[in-house]
């Protein structure tokens, strides 16, 4: 999957690059077709959910989004099988999320300043242990059950097609 993804935006982004320089539009149904989804990542996930201040990150998120759809799609096709069907994938894409998300969180603000917006302003002073504890892990916790979900969601697909494939395979047996 990952050889798959890297290898068309290599290309497209080939043809794109050569176009630019050519002071060219791009051209040609990949270039556009990656363009389009490119731009469909950017215009309606990253600004609507993080605001145009998360605009400079599409790349990354565009990356999470083409690996996931071509992952999902392989999926469909038994010899290749899907790669979120695996529960050490989906555990690696939620880590990552993690990661990147307390490196940007901490990045944008300073590790100090970020560790100190967990709990909220106005909170009781007896209460900043258990807020500050909650919020600590309320990002380890989203992320685990995003990866339980895509994985769930993956596998619920494969036995729903494998129980439709084995009653065909049972009423044809019967046929005969």
């Amino acid at each position: 999957n990952v050889l798959l993804v890297s290898g068309v935006h290599n290309h497209a982004a080939r043809r794109v690059i050569q176009n630019v320089h050519s002071d060219r539009a791009p051209k040609g149904p990949l270039a556009n077709a990656v363009e389009a989804l490119m731009l469909y990542v950017r215009d309606e996930l990253v600004v609507p959910i993080g605001g145009h201040h998360l605009g400079h990150y599409t790349p990354l998120f565009v990356t999470y989004f083409f690996f996931i759809l071509v992952a999902n799609l392989a999926g469909m096709i038994p010899e290749f099988g899907g790669a979120t069907g695996n529960i050490a994938v989906t555990a690696a894409l939620g880590g990552s999320v993690l990661v990147v998300l307390t490196m940007l969180g901490m990045f944008q603000q300073g590790p100090v300043a970020y560790f100190a917006h967990m709990v909220p302003p106005g909170t009781p002073w007896l209460m900043v242990p258990l807020m500050f504890v909650l919020e600590f892990i309320s990002p380890v916790i989203k992320c685990f059950v995003l990866c339980v979900r895509l994985f769930a969601n993956m596998i619920a697909g494969h036995l729903v097609i494998s129980t439709v494939l084995a009653l065909g395979a049972i009423g044809k047996g019967a046929m005969m």
